[in-house]
């Protein structure tokens, strides 16, 4: 059960602990955009493509629904997007990729009122894990949020 007051960071831990996790991070809404708040890679994972992703998802203009994470925003409801189904040299297939992930679950993240805030994901190893459960897993790490 994650905390009131329980960082970005611990969330994203949190997150980790799922197995086959491979990488969770963390964006706000701002200004049009998903503003990077935090990204964790697993320890298997290279610092090079850990940084790189980091990079590239800084700041995530919010009319690319091609990425996962624009797309949960977007539409208000989780958003699985599979590496198989993507291209492999660009957007959230080239990451998935990277990771060594067959497929990654945004989650949008909702304000008292019911406004999306931002939005959580993770990407698996592969897809032994239950969709609704990791659903339920990233929306209880991002439960209180703001």
């Amino acid at each position: 059960m994650i905390r009131p007051g329980t960082s970005a960071e611990e969330r994203l831990a949190a997150l980790l602990e799922l197995p086959e996790a491979r990488a969770a991070g963390l964006w706000r809404i701002e200004n049009g955009r998903l503003a990077l708040v935090a990204f964790a890679p697993c320890a298997a994972l290279s610092a090079e493509v850990a940084r790189g992703f980091a990079e590239a998802t800084r700041s995530v203009p919010l009319d690319q629904p091609g990425l996962g994470i624009v797309a949960a925003a977007q539409r208000g409801e989780p958003a699985v997007t599979r590496a198989i189904e993507m291209p492999e040299d660009s957007g959230s297939g080239l990451w998935l990729r990277r990771f060594g992930a067959s497929r990654s679950i945004a989650v949008p993240l909702r304000d008292a009122g019911g406004a999306i805030i931002g939005v959580l994901s993770v990407a698996l190893g592969s897809e032994t894990l239950d969709e609704r459960e990791v659903v339920e897993s990233v929306r209880e790490a991002g439960q209180g949020w703001s």
